[in-house]
């Protein structure tokens, strides 16, 4: 396998595994907790995703490309990976202190939701050591993600032997969040491996730039992305926070699996853009087909299982989290196109400020209909909202980079219909299962398993490429093994 696709595989598995731990766990405390208590740590969830934003400044994104750029030129790189780490330092370390302060000027001392709110803010001050966009820029994806899974593996079984009751509300909060910063501070060790913090010598000037581009486009994602659920917060119950939670985490995971493919490229696809065109153009094809041969069939099993994933995840309690999942399905897909847009096509073009101005549009779209259709439709009206704002952001983007740019851009791949018809079958496959009445675990597993093999199998019978290259693949790594 070569790094491209090594690469490629371990942030498909990092990436999934840090959206399914939650979902995990959930499926065992979902049970104990309730949906109220888990509404509030969501609740509280949304809020410091909203202040990472100011804690990250960009950096997550403009990292990875200023990283990459100069990976193998040393002193640079430990000049760009300073300058960049203190002022993350500073900006992680003054929100912290700001959300502390209004922490404390809003609630009671003796309020227990302020419990919650305090430890999820742990978040904001161990940001100081998130390097992950610093290990995505040299391409060593492998480190953090066999980083993450073993640590949240670990905290799962905290979590199993510790929390036993509804009063475990805060423990569980805690561990969730040591999953997290435990993470950030091994990377930060690690890192030294590859380079040293210097203090001398730095220029955080010529960064702010780039910075300030990266960051608004990332404030704006964040008002149809996270927004939505601190205004149901607002508007609504924790219970319904919770429903909302549970389908876009869902969701989320779809959505995870196919971004992982444009995340990945990142670097490498950016190289073949300034130094030679005919891969790019290679590259960006083949990665739209990676993006369907998984999202088209995630889109389809969802809206065929929705209910029995919701059931197995958290009980009967969590049902009506089914019908918004349903509703959230065609996001799979949708933002997976976008997402390939913006990073394989405006991004390396060098065209930044045109991606903000879509998303600025998506923005306005998304917080008009969720202050119109939460206060009365509650979860059914965020979910309304994300599917709308999402689905108007790739339309816009491509109509007006062919209009303006003269840049055409062909959704439609030569494999499109192949996955289209293989997820049919692979659905019909699920609803005989369905019909005949099995329980809720035995169904969901027996029509994950049958249904992949259908549609898979589909695949090779219609002589789909990507699937027979993949296949190639395997057969080559079984064969060097064998010998």
């Amino acid at each position: 396998m070569d790094s491209l696709s090594k690469n490629i595989f371990y942030n498909s598995l990092l990436m999934v595994f840090n959206i399914s731990y939650p979902l995990i766990t959930m499926s065992y405390v979902s049970r104990i907790l309730g949906a109220e208590n888990l509404g509030i740590i969501n609740y509280s969830q949304s809020i410091v995703s909203f202040l990472l934003i100011f804690s990250f400044l960009g950096i997550n994104t403009y990292g990875i490309r200023e990283i990459a750029q100069i990976r193998e030129r040393k002193e640079e790189l430990e000049n760009v990976f300073s300058e960049l780490n203190i002022i993350k330092f500073c900006s992680s370390l003054i929100i912290f202190l700001s959300y502390i302060l209004f922490l404390f000027f809003k609630y009671d001392f003796n309020d227990s939701v302020l419990i919650i709110f305090l430890i999820t803010s742990l978040l904001l001050l161990f940001n100081i050591f998130n390097l992950d966009w610093f290990f995505s820029g040299i391409e060593n994806y492998k480190v953090i993600t066999l980083r993450n899974i073993l640590v949240k593996i670990l905290v799962f079984i905290g979590i199993l032997f510790i929390v036993k009751e509804k009063n475990d509300v805060n423990i569980y909060c805690f561990l969730l969040v040591l999953g997290q910063i435990s993470g950030n501070v091994w990377s930060y060790f690690y890192s030294k491996k590859y380079v040293s913090l210097k203090l001398k010598n730095l220029n955080f000037k010529r960064h702010f730039k780039g910075l300030k581009i990266f960051f608004v486009s990332s404030f704006i994602i964040s008002i149809y992305t996270i927004v939505n659920g601190i205004i149901l917060g607002i508007f609504s119950s924790p219970e319904e926070v919770a429903y909302f939670n549970r389908s876009r985490q869902i969701q989320l995971i779809g959505t995870t699996i196919t971004g992982a493919v444009s995340t990945v490229l990142i670097p490498r696809i950016s190289y073949y853009y300034k130094n030679n065109q005919k891969e790019y153009f290679s590259l960006l094809k083949k990665s739209l087909d990676y993006n369907y041969i998984l999202s088209i069939p995630i889109m389809f099993g969802f809206i065929m299982l929705s209910k029995e994933i919701n059931v197995f995840l958290g009980g009967n309690e969590f049902l009506p989290a089914a019908n918004l999942l349903i509703i959230l399905s065609p996001l799979v897909v949708i933002i997976s196109i976008g997402t390939w847009g913006y990073y394989q096509i405006i991004i390396p073009m060098g065209m930044e400020k045109f991606g903000t101005t879509i998303q600025f549009i998506m923005a306005i779209v998304s917080m008009c209909l969720n202050f119109i259709l939460i206060p009365t439709l509650e979860s059914v009206g965020a979910v309304i909202g994300i599917l709308v704002s999402e689905t108007i952001g790739p339309f816009i983007s491509f109509s007006l980079l062919k209009k303006y740019k003269n840049i055409s851009v062909k959704l439609l791949t030569s494999s499109f219909f192949k996955y289209f018809l293989s997820s049919i079958m692979m659905s019909i496959v699920i609803y005989l299962i369905k019909f005949q009445k099995f329980g809720n675990t035995f169904t969901l597993l027996l029509s994950i398993f049958s249904g992949s093999i259908i549609y898979f199998f589909s695949l090779i019978i219609l002589k789909e490429k990507l699937m027979l290259e993949i296949l190639k693949n395997i057969f080559k790594i079984l064969k060097i093994k064998r010998g």
